[in-house]
């Protein structure tokens, strides 16, 4: 017999020449007559065990047993232990079970589908079955095979096993079949069987009866007992033991025999510490860095838990094929397995766009021949990471993959789960560690004979999905056979045999092209790729008609009578729409208007500007929209860029535009408009004549022109009409903005084809509520609606019961759609309604469209974006502008003759966004749009987002340029750049590269942002530099950012400047030693602020576990806040006893008014009568709603107080706020004027005669303006909650005498204030300081107390002490870092929560607490007083839950007690948890607000005469905050 290692060489000298019959003692160049062959040979042997062997070590007379004995010799390892018999302990003591038995046992435990760890396999006999002689026979199976009669129980930590003595512990039965279908519904059912690794059995038999004395035996053994072998070698054992039953011989085990239990003894004894640690260095390197989960394109999105439910797919490559790949393989000297290694990581590669694919292969540990009869778990899954780049070559990666396969098996002996341990990859429960894809080549077993006949173990019964995908592969005379096993929750059927096609194709190419770089190879084959360039191609149906004018004055022939506009009371009738069009566009014609031309429109929503428009066009001319609620500085770009030759507008509207500009006011020229012609001009456009140029955000910070050609227009016209056929005979509502180009489809795709086009008055147009009713009074048919106001118009129509029977069709635009609750009930309630989902970006205007269609209940959530409109081709590529396959994310193009000709004046924007198509003919052109989509299996584009920089950190999702924008307006800054460094496993941090014109040191600038940004978002590194790296296009070098950061942290660990106080022998010392290196830096000094110098809560409760340990202290997270340097630590580690948190004496001394409070004299106007108004807090989320709420009402200019460099960097941070909460467009912004300044400096930092005007201007102060963070201490929220409102004070009674608004907490109240449960009313003072434990909630108390004094001192404040808010009532918009929200996504991330009734809230909508605090500042009788703005009855988490489980959540109800367990472990792993700083303030109690039982009667009476009621808690608004919370990335698929 040949020696394990003489085996090995023997398998791979066979595969690399090509020789299945080469035996160990011939000489191996009598079978090779090229150099070059035995060369591979020589490099794979050195690959696989690691000694060097050279062509010349295998020529002349070597054989496969020389090259083994000089490898043994060379390797000069030391004698391993022998596997034999009694090694384990035989006398029924439970013994360690096997490294790979305890990882199985361990998922077993949690595992939702018990069978996905099933071995089913099932053989046709030869014979008919006698079912009682093959029961005894697998008795004598378990009798020879002990580990099929084994159980396992947890002990002290230690997974053991237990063998019983039983061998009839197997689940055996006898069952009959009528044909094959029957048959295979048996194995089906046995593949599913629950096996109790606990009691037992673990292995399931049944003897199966056919028809004309056919019989099978169907086996199901589980994993932790079998492998891929076993089942060849209990079919072989059954088989003997049936025949010695058959001749009255007995069936017993052989005592000589090792066992499994042996293995298992001898694997733990050979697997030392050192060998151990050698290989788990090995995949540390080999693995290092990124560990990226595979993004494989699924057709559902992956359920939080995996549930593991299987699908199989049989494939098979022909025989042609398997032999090609096979020879490419022998010429590069590798194994077929390394070649399907390689070809399967760029399939993955291709498919997830990711550069780094890991894919799992199950190893056979059976080295020793004793093993090779046993029946038992002899396999370990080794890790093999590709690094794919398209410049390689396909031998480059078949190369790489002989690399990685060899290192990966001389160090297969290292058990996965301490390679996960070691890797400490990303974890969850919805998918696998470390590998979520499989790849094996399964080996043959000697072959299965009975009298003669060959016998065939079939596997491939679907029992459940280990992983995502699974690929395992067979050699056979006929070819390569590989059965595809699939996750059943995320893919279908349809697009595994997809994916498989398109492995061959690859396969393919690799036998074809060896040297071609992997780029080169296509994705698709020829079949596919045809179909998916023509279900996205609809260009052949494009429209080659008449210009736009030339549709509409058809349409006036055919339908001179009928209605054209509908204008308030007024009606124009198409005849007399095209003569005053007519009559206008010879006056504008005499002006100089005339084809190459701009022309501005500037005018209100009105029949005037309808008129105006065609006048434009009917002269030749373009028009370019002018929206006068824009800047002045925006319109006069507008009108620059677009060389606007006159502007259309009226006396009205004049002055708002620019002066100097050529104006065209058609109430000045009414006579010479009645007195010119009303025919026509004739024809004055050619379809590739400009139509209209419309501005668009550019990246320069200037708006760029969009040019569109007639062409595009009319091909809308065409294709929106066979789209939306009701506008030809319906009545359409004109709700855009002229600059909006959605209008066209209002305006032209209306009135071309003789509908009724309906103007809403300008002022409905943001009450939705008086918008409702006018489309309900003027029997509206068809309307376009940004998603934002679709859903408002839905809710409210639903919560008032309004019907609006006429509408037939309601297009979202603008935006992505989400199909909320109140639309579906909108929906439903209106079943002749038909929602349509449409896209179009501004240079194609509409490209595709989706009509939902089926029961409203059905509707996804978010639609697709649909299939492309006629004269459009869409496609998806990669960045190579290469189709990429269906369902795989790739950037979307769109081509066709609808594309604009470009950009005004920015050719080299236009030759970057306008390409060459490469699928088209000469000079056709490709728009790129920056949107990822994909193609789904119905053949429609889902939008999937836009590319951006996102990172994410402690569980937050953070857009740098947020960050960036907070830095852009600190001093000297001239360039900013966030990106993120990983310090260790799990531990993330924010780095700041800063150029500047002064040194910005890591803690001042915490400082500096930290009252702006949350503590997650703010650096806690910076690194100076003298210019900010840019790429070629300009923008800033993402890349280069990333490395000088990654640098600098290393740098600042080991080399950092000397501390200015280094900390003192003894105790400092060793606190900034645990400092220092939970920091990740070398040195602190003793003075340094943990929290300045990169310290976050996270981190923090880290150092706080050390410290304990350390010094063997009971010491609490608030220790550290409280005590922030290494100094102050070792004061309170020194006095052995927890000091008091902030004093209580500090507190009252911060809440007395200082002395220099000016005198208040006068009596302020009432708040209802107010002008202009202050708010503080505007960026923030209540602060916006107050905002929107202050600016819908009637008064002056609203103030904000904003941090910002200028009022135009804060108005555009205002901006952004609104934006995020999807307010920006219900804001007046015409009302809203941005106070750059600091809330924390004296004087809000404004220049003295500026804080004067401002001061002497002001009536009302709203302040909103807080530091919320429930981890940091007092000290660190002072200066925004008390210093702030100190300032704010001061301006209140600074000039003429103003009312202040002040947003406090009910918080203000510590924990068993109430005095024997009496309720606590808005009149109660909070008194009792010394109970409240966290910073926040002691600087409201503080500020609290301020107010009071202040009320004394004559200034009139006030209080509304508020509870919890959640999000709007209409879109579910709220704060990512809201606590409730963090609670339900913490709930979504563990798949677990504490019982409903354990939990409660008070929550509020953030609209409604904007309203009522509005409402009631404007009520004389608040004045002075203290409200109590929170919901009277709450609710407990039974909402939650609802709310949870019906978006799709599977969600374990456990005691709070193990759900907080849960959570802290998870705190732990990489990327954390949405409530990971929360996790010692859970411990700690300090998150308990006690037993205080709080009253608003009063409150709410006023709120009552308001008609204000308390809005439900109820499984909706949950619902809301989740949808909109998954709009914007925080809960994926994350």
């Amino acid at each position: 017999m040949n020696s394990p290692l003489e085996t090995a060489v023997l398998d791979l000298a066979r595969t690399a020449l090509g020789t299945a019959d080469l035996t160990a003692q011939e000489p191996l160049a009598d079978r090779c007559g090229r150099p070059e062959v035995l060369d591979g040979l020589a490099a794979t042997l050195t690959a696989v065990f690691a000694v060097e062997v050279t062509g010349a070590d295998l020529a002349a007379g070597t054989t496969v047993a020389d090259v083994a004995g000089r490898l043994a010799d060379r390797r000069g390892a030391p004698r391993e232990p022998e596997l034999r018999a009694g090694l384990a302990p035989r006398d029924g003591r439970a013994v360690e079970a096997s490294y790979g038995q305890s990882g199985i046992w361990l998922i077993d435990q949690y595992l939702p589908n018990p069978a996905a760890y099933n071995g089913p396999f099932s053989v046709r006999l030869p014979f008919p079955a006698d079912p009682g002689r093959l029961h005894a026979a697998v008795r004598g199976v378990l009798r020879r095979q002990e580990v099929l009669r084994t159980t396992y129980t947890l002990d002290g930590g230690t997974l053991r096993q237990t063998v019983s003595q039983d061998d009839d512990a197997v689940l055996f039965d006898v069952a009959r079949y009528g044909d094959d279908k029957e048959l295979g519904a048996l194995v089906h059912r046995a593949a599913n069987l629950r096996l109790d690794l606990a009691r037992g059995p673990v292995v399931a038999v049944t003897c199966a009866l056919g028809p004309a004395e056919q019989s099978a035996v169907i086996c199901n053994i589980h994993h932790i007992a079998s492998d891929a072998a076993s089942a060849g070698i209990f079919v072989r054992e059954l088989l003997d033991a049936y025949d010695r039953i058959g001749r009255g011989l007995p069936v017993e085990a052989d005592p000589l025999r090792p066992t499994y239990a042996d293995f298992s003894q001898w694997y733990r004894d050979r697997l030392t510490d050192e060998v151990l640690t050698r290989s788990l260095d090995h995949f540390a390197d080999r693995l290092a860095g990124e560990l990226p989960v595979l993004d494989l394109p699924t057709d559902r999105p992956r359920p939080p838990v995996q549930r593991h439910r299987g699908g199989t797919l049989a494939l098979h490559l022909p025989a042609a094929l398997a032999d090609d790949f096979e020879a490419l393989a022998r010429e590069e000297g590798v194994t077929l397995f390394m070649a399907l290694v390689a070809a399967y990581a760029v399939f993955l590669s291709r498919h997830t766009r990711q550069r780094r694919v890991l894919i799992g292969s199950p190893v056979s540990l059976r080295d020793d021949p004793a093993t090779h009869d046993l029946i038992g778990y002899f396999v370990n899954l080794v890790v093999l990471g590709q690094e794919i780049d398209d410049r390689m070559t396909v031998r480059d990666v078949v190369r790489q993959a002989r690399q990685e396969v060899g290192d990966a098996l001389r160090h297969k002996w290292a058990p996965f789960d301490k390679v996960v341990e070691r890797l400490q990859p990303p974890r969850s429960n919805g998918y696998t560690p470390l590998v979520q894809t499989m790849l094996v080549l399964t080996q043959d077993g000697p072959a299965i004979r009975h009298d003669g006949t060959e016998l065939r173990v079939e596997r491939g019964a679907a029992h459940g999905s280990k992983y995502d995908l699974s690929l395992v592969f067979e050699r056979a005379p006929d070819g390569l056979n590989c059965l595809i096993e699939y996750d059943a929750d995320l893919f279908d059927e349809a697009t595994v045999r997809a994916m498989g096609g398109r492995l061959r194709h690859l396969m393919e190419q690799f036998v074809r092209h060896p040297d071609a770089a992997l780029h080169e190879l296509e994705a698709l084959g020829a079949e596919e790729r045809s179909t998916v360039l023509a279900r996205g191609d609809l260009t052949a149906h494009a429209a080659h008609d008449a210009p736009v004018m030339e549709l509409f004055e058809a349409q006036v022939r055919a339908t001179p009578d009928a209605v054209a506009l509908e204008d308030g009371d007024t009606a124009v009738t198409y005849r007399e729409l095209d003569e005053r069009a007519n009559r206008l566009a010879h006056v504008l014609r005499a002006c100089g208007a005339a084809p190459g031309t701009r022309l501005g429109i500037c005018l209100p929503r009105s029949r005037d500007m309808v008129v105006a428009l065609f006048a434009v066009l009917k002269t030749g001319a373009a028009y370019v929209p002018l929206d006068p609620s824009y800047p002045r500085r925006r319109l006069s770009h507008t009108l620059r860029d677009a060389d606007v030759l006159v502007t259309v507008t009226d006396s009205t509207l004049a002055g708002e535009l620019p002066p100097g500009e050529e104006l065209f006011l058609l109430d000045r020229n009414t006579g010479p408009i009645a007195a010119a012609p009303a025919t026509g001009l004739g024809r004055t456009k050619t379809p590739d004549d400009e139509i209209y140029v419309v501005h668009t955000s550019g990246s320069t910070g200037l708006p760029k022109g969009v040019v569109i050609a007639d062409r595009t227009v009319a091909n809308l016209v065409r294709a929106q009409h066979r789209c939306s056929p009701c506008g030809a005979t319906g009545r359409t509502l004109q709700y855009m903005s002229l600059s909006f180009d959605v209008s066209v489809m209002e305006i032209l795709g209306t009135l071309c084809v003789g509908g009724t086009l309906v103007l809403v008055p300008e002022e409905l147009r943001k009450d939705l509520h008086a918008l409702a009713g006018f489309l309900a009074r003027h029997r509206v048919n068809r309307v376009y609606l940004p998603y934002i106001a679709l859903q408002q118009l839905a809710s409210l129509t639903t919560d008032a019961g309004l019907r609006l029977d006429d509408l037939r069709e309601v297009t979202s635009v603008g935006e992505a759609l989400v199909v909320s609750p109140q639309i579906r009930q909108f929906a439903t309630r209106h079943p002749a309604l038909r929602l349509v989902n449409m896209y179009g970006p501004s240079e194609t205007h509409l490209a595709s469209w989706h009509p939902l269609t089926g029961a409203p209940a059905t509707w996804p959530d978010t639609p697709p974006i649909g299939r492309p409109v006629d004269g459009v081709r869409l496609l998806v590529l990669d960045a190579r502008l290469r189709l990429v396959p269906p369902g795989v994310p790739g950037e979307l193009y769109i081509g066709g003759p609808v594309l604009s000709p470009g950009y005004r004046n920015r050719p080299a924007e236009t030759a970057r966004r306008f390409l060459p198509d490469p699928f088209g003919g000469p000079g056709e052109r490709l728009y790129r749009t920056g949107d990822l989509v994909r193609w789904n299996g119905d053949g429609d584009l889902e939008y999937l987002g836009r590319t951006d920089d996102q990172i994410k950190i402690r569980g937050y999702r953070i857009e740098p340029a947020e960050i960036e924008a907070a830095l852009d307006d600190l001093d000297g800054v001239a360039s900013a750049a966030v990106t993120a460094v990983d310090l260790a496993p799990g531990d993330r941090r924010l780095v700041a590269v800063l150029e500047s014109a002064r040194t910005w040191e890591t803690a001042e600038l915490r400082r500096a942002v930290s009252g702006t940004l949350p503590d997650y978002m703010v650096p806690a590194l910076v690194v100076p530099v003298e210019r900010m790296p840019t790429a070629p296009s300009g923008k800033i070098d993402r890349r280069a950012v990333a490395g000088l950061a990654a640098a600098r942290a290393t740098e600042a660990r080991t080399a950092p400047p000397e501390p200015a106080q280094p900390p003192r022998p003894g105790l400092e010392q060793r606190i900034a030693t645990e400092w220092a290196d939970v920091l990740k830096v070398p040195a602190v000094g003793r003075d340094e602020d943990f929290f300045a110098i990169g310290g976050n809560s996270i981190i923090a409760t880290e150092l706080v576990y050390r410290l304990r340990r350390a010094f063997d202290q009971d010491l609490s997270l608030r220790a550290l806040f409280e005590n922030p340097t290494v100094a102050g630590m070792a004061t309170r580690l020194g006095a052995g006893t927890a000091p008091p948190a902030t004093a209580p004496a500090t507190l009252r001394a911060d809440a007395e008014l200082t002395d220099d409070l000016p005198a208040v004299t006068g009596t302020p106007v009432p708040v209802a009568q107010a002008g202009d108004v202050l708010l503080t807090g505007a960026t923030g989320f209540l602060g916006a709603y107050l905002l929107r709420e202050l600016t819908a009402r009637p008064g002056g200019r609203v103030h904000c107080l904003v941090r910002a460099a200028d009022a135009r960097a804060g108005t555009a941070r205002l901006r952004a706020t609104a934006d995020r909460y999807l307010l920006d467009g219900q804001i007046d912004w015409d009302r809203v004027r941005a106070v750059p300044g600091d809330l924390g400096r004296p004087g809000f930092a404004l220049p003295a005669d500026e804080y004067a005007a401002l001061a002497g201007t002001v009536d009302v102060v709203y302040h909103a303006a807080a530091h919320i963070n429930f981890v940091l201490p007092y000290a660190s929220v002072k200066p925004t909650n008390v210093d702030g409102f100190r300032h704010v004070l001061r301006f209140a009674a600074t000039g003429r005498p103003k009312h202040l608004q002040y947003m406090s907490t009910i918080a203000v109240f510590a924990p068993g204030e109430s005095p024997d449960g009496a309720v606590l009313t808005e009149d109660d003072v909070p008194d009792a300081c010394e109970g409240l434990g966290i910073g926040y909630t002691q600087s409201k108390w503080v500020a609290e107390r301020m107010a009071l004094a202040a009320r004394a001192h004559g200034v009139p404040v006030t209080i509304h002490r508020i509870g919890r808010i959640s999000g709007d009532s209409v879109t579910g918009a709220c704060q990512s870092d809201d606590f409730l929200w963090r609670q339900i996504k913490s709930f979504v991330e563990l798949g677990s929560a504490p019982p409903a009734e354990d939990l409660t809230t008070d929550l509020l909508p953030v609209d409604f607490v904007a309203r009522a605090v509005v409402a009631l500042a404007r009520h004389p009788a608040t004045h002075n007083r203290t409200l109590h703005v929170f919901h009277p009855s709450g609710s407990d988490f039974t909402p939650v839950h609802a709310a949870l489980r019906a978006d799709g959540h599977c969600l374990e109800i456990v005691p709070a007690d193990t759900w907080l367990a849960r959570l802290e472990e998870s705190a732990r792993r990489p990327g954390g948890n949405a409530l990971a700083a929360a996790v010692p303030l859970f411990r700690e109690g300090a998150l308990e607000l006690g037993d205080n039982t709080y009253g608003n009667a009063a409150t709410t009476r006023l709120l009552t005469e308001l008609d204000l009621a308390w809005p439900a808690i109820d499984q909706q608004a949950i619902a809301r905050m989740i949808r909109y919370f998954r709009s914007v990335g925080e809960l994926a698929g994350d």
